[in-house]
């Protein structure tokens, strides 16, 4: 064996370092126990590691520039060490593509939100061929329904119930580098929580880029309510089937909508009792005409009904 393929078939260390939301901290968290799956360990360092992953965030040009300036920072290190891998993911890798690739030579690859289940797969073709890829084709694909064990918390844990968004705010990026909406079952949401459960895991925080549009694409939801016949959002019967589930004992979500907001909503928030008393309903801007140029579908009006009904179902005093 050849010092090559020796050097190949040692166990990597990863080290992952994230900016953003928590959308990012999950898709971190996720990549992470793929790499752990697959025989890499993780470093408590840049030093000590051999595959350096940078997860990105382009909503706010500040994320963005310190993320440029952390990845410029490693050229010494990359000089002095041409056999370690550093890779860019995220948002700021599908906005990008090819060019990032062109402003920092020094990555080895670049993968958009929708191929990060392929990173492991990546990482090994690098190690092998020494060629930079670029992975942004799955922009609109769905995440395979593979569930690694790794999680940075013991009790706390995220689950994405969907990814992407179709409200094309004028001023958003999401769109574009997230994809537009699709949403996972309910059937395999439950599936992932319920094993969260089984692990000891008490809080789950639901994320999506608007986790209030939340349909479930098989549309067959009678299983999953208390009252089938009752005219609920999907996303309400979701939040009934996940209060359901023994062990677990808070539930969280963000972020939501305004135009997707309802009274059904509020008075599930009310009456189930695993739903934390926390709403995060951004308000951005008191004038129409700025919310109209902004595209957030509502208006001012719109957003102080919702705020009546809100303390009509109980939770502000």
């Amino acid at each position: 064996m050849n010092k090559k393929s020796l050097y190949i078939n040692m166990p990597k260390k990863i080290y992952i370092r994230t900016f953003g939301c928590q959308m990012s901290l999950r898709d971190s968290e996720f990549v992470a126990g793929l790499l752990l799956d697959d025989g890499f360990t993780l470093a408590n360092s840049i030093a000590g590691a051999d595959i350096i992953l940078f997860n990105s965030c382009s909503v706010r040009k500040h994320a963005e520039d310190r993320l440029i300036s952390n990845i410029s920072d490693l050229k010494l290190l990359k000089k002095k060490r041409p056999d370690i891998v550093i890779g860019l993911m995220g948002c700021t890798a599908q906005a990008y593509k090819d060019k990032i690739l062109d402003r920092l030579p020094i990555l080895d690859f670049s993968c958009g939100p929708g191929n990060e289940s392929d990173i492991p797969k990546i990482i090994k073709d690098i190690m092998e061929n020494r060629c930079g890829i670029v992975a942004t084709d799955k922009i609109n694909d769905k995440r395979p329904e593979i569930f690694p064990e790794y999680r940075q918390d013991r009790f706390r844990a995220y689950v994405s119930i969907g990814e992407g968004c179709n409200n094309f705010c004028s001023y958003c990026i999401v769109p574009y580098t997230r994809g537009r909406e699709r949403f996972r079952e309910i059937k395999d949401i439950l599936k992932e929580v319920k094993d969260l459960a089984k692990r000891g895991f008490k809080e789950i925080m639901l994320l999506g880029q608007n986790v209030n549009s939340y349909m479930n694409p098989s549309r067959n939801l009678t299983a999953y309510s208390s009252k089938p016949t009752a005219k609920k959002s999907d996303f309400v019967r979701l939040l009934e089937a996940l209060n359901a589930v023994k062990g677990i004992e808070r539930i969280r979500f963000m972020t939501s909508h305004p135009k997707d907001a309802s009274a059904d909503l509020f008075k599930a928030m009310r009456d189930l009792e695993k739903v934390c008393e926390h709403l995060h309903l951004p308000l951005q801007a008191g004038s129409n005409r700025i919310l109209k140029l902004m595209n957030r579908g509502y208006s001012a009006e719109k957003y102080l009904k919702l705020a009546g009904e809100y303390k009509a179902a109980g939770r502000i005093k």
